[in-house]
C-alpha cells in the first residue's frame, strides 16, 4: 500500500464537490427543499425513488454521519459509537456493527473494500466487507473528511492542512 499527500488546494476542492453534489442532488426532485417525510433519529430512511416515500426506517447506531452503498450493503458511519453499521438493502436489517476508530465521517466502497474517515485521528479504515472487521488502518492528514473512490485509488481531503491523501488500495 503506498501513501501520498498532494498539496494541491485545487484538487481537495474538487474531491469534497464530488462528494457533496451526489448528496445535494437527492434533494432536487419535485419537492425543492421541502422535507415531505423524515426518518427517526440514529436511524438510515430509505426512500422509493419514484413516490419518494419513506419505505424503511432502520435503527443504527449513535449519531449517524455518513451512508455509502456498495459491496452488497448499505453502510453507515456513525461518530458517537466509532462504528459502522452495515445493513443488507433486501431486509434492511443491521446484519453487523463495526468498531471503527475516533470521529467516523466519511464513508466510501471501492476496490473490495470499505473505507471510513477517522476525523478526530486522522486515519482512514479499511473494512474488508466479507469479513466485517477493520484489516487497516491507514495515517493520512489532519482532520480528514471528504473521501472517494476514483481512478483505482481512494482520495481524502484533510482540512486542517489543507492536503489531499492518495491511498493505493493494492
Amino acid at each position: 500500500r503506498k501513501r501520498r499527500v498532494v498539496l494541491l488546494s485545487a484538487l481537495g476542492g474538487a474531491i469534497v464537490a464530488a462528494v457533496v453534489i451526489p448528496l445535494v442532488a437527492f434533494d432536487r426532485g419535485g419537492n425543492a427543499g421541502r422535507s415531505a417525510v423524515s426518518a427517526a433519529g440514529d436511524s438510515l430512511g430509505v426512500f422509493d425513488a419514484h413516490s419518494g416515500r419513506l419505505v424503511a426506517d432502520t435503527a443504527v447506531g449513535a449519531t449517524p454521519t455518513a451512508v455509502a452503498a456498495g459491496e452488497g450493503a448499505y453502510w453507515v458511519a456513525n461518530a458517537e459509537d466509532q462504528t459502522v453499521s452495515r445493513v443488507d438493502p433486501g431486509t434492511n436489517a443491521v446484519l453487523q456493527t463495526i468498531q471503527v476508530g475516533t470521529g467516523p465521517s466519511g464513508i466510501e466502497t471501492g476496490a473490495g473494500a470499505v473505507w471510513v474517515v477517522n476525523s478526530l485521528e486522522g486515519t482512514v479504515s479499511r473494512i474488508d466487507p466479507g469479513t466485517n472487521t477493520v484489516v487497516d488502518t491507514i495515517d493520512v492528514g489532519n482532520e480528514p473528511l471528504g473521501i472517494v473512490y476514483a481512478a483505482g485509488s481512494v482520495w481524502v481531503t484533510n482540512t486542517a492542512d489543507n492536503t489531499v491523501t492518495k491511498i493505493d488500495p493494492d
